[in-house]
């Protein structure tokens, strides 16, 4: 395997599956012409690298967004539960 990819021969079935910037950006890695073959540089800036990294990004967000949904609503239900448990007490009290 490592000489069919030495010579560039590479089974390129699963790339239909990909999409068109993957298959792009493996391409350009896999080049057996080290000058054709992108940088590190160049493979960072790739447009399926940075659109991977965006979304990845968003994801960040919305999972930190929704943490704080929950602790926001934790801090509420815990707020109820303290008036529920303090009307409890003056009611009771009062009953006495």
């Amino acid at each position: 395997m490592i000489e069919q990819i030495k010579r560039g021969d590479i089974d390129r079935s699963d790339y239909d599956q990909l999409p068109v910037e993957a298959s792009d950006f493996l391409d350009s890695l896999l080049q057996v012409d080290p000058t054709k073959r992108l940088t590190a540089k160049e493979a960072i800036e790739h447009v399926w690298v940075r659109s991977y990294h965006q979304r990845l990004s968003e994801k960040s967000l919305i999972n930190t967004q929704r943490i704080d949904n929950l602790q926001k609503y934790s801090c509420k239900a815990e707020q109820h539960k303290f008036v529920d448990f303090v009307h409890m007490l003056v009611v009771h009290k009062g009953s006495r």
